[in-house]
């Protein structure tokens, strides 16, 4: 490879005016890494732009509607045997002085470096297929109205965005606009889980943020345009004033299709864009703090956030138990597979692990497992509802129950409680429906850690009192205390059988 300089015209699109800041319309990021691309791969011999290192994108290269083309000029440079270093520039007069200089707006290198790209960079299967924690979903008309102000032609992002402090994930779509072709695949894939880390940043940082450079990035398979990605968002911290982020995007089957390692998101406005107030509500609110104190380790996730191809993190058992079973249920017991899964990863730490080899069926085809040879998590639990699932381990019998506030718990009330447990209810300051659905859930995960099935449980398990965080719980003349926490419309309760 040898050093080249290649003047660049830019075509200056309409679709490109619904890339804007500030009033300003302004170059993706994504589109002059592909200008970069385009014009190393023209080097003989080319660099392996798939794989690029040390991006910066330190300057917004406006785009004027006075200028339909835009002059630039590509300057590349061989760093060592098998990187390219790019850079794209343009040319500046500064005010009335006349002085014109050179602005280096974008900075890459392609190729491969002396370490291959690492294995357990990659994400963990289960993290890809859902997002683990209680989080916040809103709509992308939301996004764009409110969080990422583009016009129609970046309004890439599809469906549901979900949000919580372990991440984000959300649907892209390869959009059809006449973007520069080149080796790097349709780009607005990558821009719009750009989008999705900058409504995280709103979220759980109050900062307005935009895409300034990488670490790392490999394009396993160029994206298609016109097919629909999922992209899944991990915060990987902080560097002075900027956030990080991984970003990984799968096609439609589950395969990656590009990692962005390292993603670095800085407030380039200086504080004049602020995130809206609803975004923020309760960001930082624990809501089960309680419960986390009285197990070894408990694992929460949306089950809508799960992805269509979440089956691939089954184990061959898993699996085979998983094909029987209705498009519901199959659901519900993979989202359940993907919550014990997250909380053996969270017991052990264990972060290389094939999630297809974290079994968490037992023998018996019914009851569930963490593969965790640890005296502190040698039990465990799972429970789902409409909304969440969760999952639950500890060194003694444990049981736990996620329900939705319900007017059917009140309809079927007569069905599990006991005379003294309806007195209860008639005097609870909870009232009705609260006061039932924590007597249910008590009742379901005691079974669960009792190992009864759910018609003892309605005989044998008495509640003598409910408040909103615990209730007092008598079993074949034991006492126990149930912990419970509220999640909005939803109860959720942990019961302990230790001596």
């Amino acid at each position: 490879m040898t050093s080249r300089k290649i003047e660049l015209k830019i075509s200056n699109q309409d679709y490109l005016k619904d890339h804007r800041t500030e009033g300003r319309s302004i170059l993706p990021a994504v589109e002059s890494l592909q200008y970069l691309a385009r014009c190393a791969s023209e080097l003989d011999p080319p660099p392996d732009v798939l794989c690029s290192y040390d991006a910066k994108f330190s300057r917004f290269i406006e785009l004027p509607p006075s200028t339909p083309l835009l002059k630039a000029r590509v300057e590349l440079k061989p760093v060592g045997e098998k990187l390219l270093s790019a850079h794209l520039l343009t040319k500046k007069q500064a005010g009335r002085s006349g002085i014109v200089r050179t602005v280096k707006h974008v900075e890459v290198n392609f190729g491969t470096r002396a370490e291959s790209w690492s294995m357990d960079k990659e994400p963990l299967m289960e993290r890809g297929v859902a997002l683990e924690g209680v989080g916040i979903r809103f709509s992308s008309r939301d996004l764009y109205r409110d969080l990422v102000p583009f016009g129609p032609c970046f309004q890439n992002v599809t469906g549901s965005v979900f949000l919580s402090d372990s991440g984000a994930v959300g649907t892209v779509v390869a959009a059809k606009h006449p973007s520069p072709r080149g080796p790097l695949g349709n780009g607005f894939v990558l821009d719009g889980a750009f989008h999705l880390a900058c409504a995280w940043g709103q979220r759980y940082e109050g900062l307005l943020t935009f895409p300034v450079g990488y670490n790392e990035r490999k394009i396993f398979s160029p994206c298609k345009t016109g097919e629909e990605y999922w992209c899944r968002i991990m915060p990987a911290g902080k560097q002075d004033q900027n956030l990080l982020f991984d970003i990984f995007i799968f096609d439609k089957t589950g395969n990656i299709s590009e990692a962005c390692l390292g993603a670095v998101f800085n407030d380039v406005s200086f504080g004049r864009l602020t995130p809206p107030a609803w975004i923020q509500q309760d960001a930082h609110k624990d809501q089960l703090e309680s419960l986390r104190k009285v197990c070894t380790g408990l694992s929460i996730l949306e089950l809508d956030s799960m992805s269509s191809y979440y089956q691939n993190i089954l184990t061959p058992r898993e699996k085979k138990r998983w094909s029987e079973m209705g498009t519901k249920r199959a659901r519900d017991f993979g989202s359940s597979r993907i919550a014990l899964k997250l909380l053996t990863r969270q017991i052990l730490k264990d972060k290389h692990s094939p999630c297809s080899e974290l079994e968490t069926l037992a023998e018996d085809g019914i009851h569930p497992k963490i593969p965790a040879d640890l005296p502190t998590a040698r039990y465990c639990s799972a429970s789902h509802d409409p909304r969440f699932t969760v999952a639950v381990a500890s060194r003694c019998p444990i049981g736990v129950d996620v329900e939705m506030l319900s007017e059917k718990v009140t309809r079927g009330a007569g069905m599990f409680l006991g005379d003294n447990e309806q007195l209860l209810v008639s005097k609870s300051p909870l009232g009705t429906t609260e006061t039932l659905i924590r007597i249910w859930t008590v009742k379901e995960a005691a079974a669960k850690a009792l190992d009864m099935n759910l018609a003892q449980a309605f005989r044998q398990v008495q509640v003598l009192s409910v408040k909103k965080d615990t209730c007092e719980v008598v079993v074949r003349d034991r006492h126990f205390m149930a912990s419970c926490a509220q999640i909005e419309n939803h109860v959720v309760t942990i019961i302990s059988i230790c001596d």
